[in-house]
């Protein structure tokens, strides 16, 4: 790719493809840590690379990412969905409802 390596756009772009048309979270957590390292910034990168581990079951470094997004942008719905759904899926119950 030689269009816009160097954006972590493309990189959460293709990520979001990975997930959703082929199926392929192990991927996507390629594709949006790839991102991430582009641009600490990214919340974006975060969220995606959030729900491809979750969507690989592995939630406790899920929870990792999403709460990294809310504090780093806590003004974001999705981080603090993430951050319930893995306390719920890892049966944190006390610290889901806080």
């Amino acid at each position: 790719m030689s269009l816009g390596d160097n954006h972590p756009e493309t990189w959460i772009a293709i990520g979001y493809y990975c997930l959703k048309k082929n199926h392929k979270p192990s991927r996507t957590v390629y594709l949006a840590q790839k991102a991430y390292a582009l641009d600490g910034t990214k919340i974006q990168a975060l969220l995606l690379k959030g729900l491809a581990l979750a969507k690989l079951k592995r939630y406790s470094d899920s929870l990792v990412h999403y709460k990294e997004a809310v504090r780093l942008a806590p003004f974001y719905f999705e981080g603090y969905k993430g951050v319930v759904d893995g306390f719920l899926a890892t049966n944190r119950l006390n610290e889901a409802s806080k």
